[in-house]
């Protein structure tokens, strides 16, 4: 190799009791940076290498048993083989534009030779955020307000009647919001051969509670494999089929900031005050609510953010050697990845919520998004590999094509509550193909000297067709000390 490439194997994932891959190499490849957002089934911000554009996404190009994708939140940990990640463009060359910012290749488990075999795995997990903001409790809170604002000043006489609203009240906010995050991530795997058939099933069960209260994420997962040869194992087919469902609750992530900033000597319920029983300011405190801090309670359960995404994906890669000449390989590879996701932002009416963001006073809210997204792949490649032992010299030689279509459609309609007033509608459509030819070749002398030069050339519809295409070239020396 004459490029930094990280492998990670199954067992340094597996281990770790996370949702997702790269959440478990946090901090353990050098050059990639993992963050985590903290809600539950959400992937983590990768950077390797550092930030690679401002103004576009710096996410890696993902590469599951030779499918492209924009994020693996499908994928169980329990199903991958091993991780590689491609760090420098000499190694990302192959993939052109799309791997500006670092290429992760994942090749999942696949059936055996082996009788058939059941394996099971089970983390249970509790989060507890016990490190918070320090904030001032309910005397201290009074005390500097007092000191501030000494009898006598202008504000004096509003301060003092807003502090004591509620004397003997005392309000830790933080305590409020968060809770205990339990999880669980249940999988079993059967792998084997049943008669000339390799094969792999597998089915997962994931659920997260958030450390956030109303934050929740449940994924299922089902995986099938089937790994046949033919013609005196000159044809090896590789099929590969995986479905997901993941169900997510979004609690409000500005109620971290609310928590911290609300005066801790009121209240978090007032039946005799309006906006659903929650103390918030208001006109009757003397300030408008849609200017002040929100009642952090009320931000979470006054919006109920739930979606649900259902995906199906797979791709079947036929790799023949050819005869008479088995030093050279034809691969096709064909595959498709299809996704629906309802998503439904309710809004209770009365909430301060409907004060802010709808400017219809007091009115709930029902925002209803759908989105359906389809991608199709189809990529052929010769490759030759040949051992020159007179001249002490190995070739690995590749040329390819790769043709693929993205798809998506969708929109956003608003009702109000309670008279299901249509309030806006939206829609959208948009399709992207990609097409390239690429070709690299990798000669080794001696077993010490390396040369790779690669070339790959992108054509996207984006573009108009007098400026379509791009070529992305890459050459790398090599020397074993």
């Amino acid at each position: 190799m004459t490029a930094p490439i990280a492998v990670i194997k199954a067992d340094e994932i597996t281990k770790h009791a996370t949702s997702s891959p790269m959440s478990a190499l946090q901090g353990k490849v050098p050059g990639v940076q993992i963050t985590n957002s903290g809600q539950p089934g959400s992937g983590p911000s990768v950077r390797i290498r550092g930030i690679g554009s401002m103004n576009t996404d710096s996410q890696p190009l993902y590469v599951v048993d030779g499918m492209f994708f924009d994020n693996i939140d499908f994928l169980n940990n329990s199903d991958i083989q091993d991780l590689s990640i491609l760090k420098d463009a000499s190694a990302t060359a192959i993939y052109g534009s799309r791997a500006s910012n670092g290429v992760i290749i994942i090749q999942t488990k696949k059936g055996t030779q082996d009788k058939i075999k059941v394996s099971y795995s089970g983390t249970f997990t509790a989060k507890d955020p016990y490190k918070r903001i320090e904030t001032l409790d309910a005397q201290s809170f009074r005390e500097v307000m007092q000191a501030q604002y000494p009898e006598g000043t202008a504000q004096s006489a509003d301060i003092q009647r807003i502090l004591n609203v509620y004397p003997n009240q005392s309000t830790d906010w933080q305590d409020a919001i968060y809770q205990t995050g339990l999880s669980t991530d249940q999988n079993i795997g059967i792998a084997g051969k049943a008669g000339f058939m390799p094969f792999r099933l597998s089915l997962g069960y994931n659920t997260e509670k958030g450390t956030l209260k109303t934050s929740k994420y449940e994924r299922y997962t089902g995986a099938v494999n089937l790994s046949p040869k033919f013609f005196d194992n000159h044809l090896s087919v590789d099929i590969n089929v995986k479905g997901t469902i993941n169900k997510n609750r979004f609690a409000d992530s500005g109620a971290v900031g609310a928590a911290a900033f609300f005066d801790p000597t009121k209240p978090i319920y007032d039946e005799e005050n309006r906006y659903n029983g929650y103390w918030n300011w208001g006109i009757v405190q003397g300030a408008q609510a849609d200017l002040a801090t929100q009642n952090p309670l009320s931000l979470l359960y006054d919006r109920n953010n739930h979606g649900t995404t259902k995906r199906s994906l797979g791709n079947i890669q036929l790799d023949y050697k050819i005869h008479g000449l088995e030093d050279l390989h034809a691969n096709l590879n064909l595959g498709y990845d299809v996704s629906h996701s309802i998503q439904h932002n309710l809004m209770t009416p009365d909430s301060p919520l409907t004060y802010k963001e709808n400017k219809k006073t007091g009115l709930g809210q029902d925002e209803r998004l759908r989105q359906l997204k389809r991608n199709l792949l189809l990529d052929f490649y010769l490759n030759y590999k040949q051992d020159f032992e007179s001249i002490h010299s190995r070739l690995d030689a590749m040329a390819g094509y790769s043709w693929q279509r993205f798809y998506k459609d969708g929109g956003t309609r608003t009702t109000l509550m309670p008279d299901k007033e249509q309030w806006f509608v939206s829609s959208y459509t948009d399709h992207l193909q990609l097409i390239s030819f690429f070709g690299r070749v990798n000669y080794t002398y001696k077993d010490t000297y390396l040369f790779t030069v690669t070339l790959r050339g992108d054509a996207t519809s984006r573009f108009s067709k007098d400026n379509r295409w791009g070529a992305f070239p890459a050459v790398a020396l090599g020397w074993k000390i």
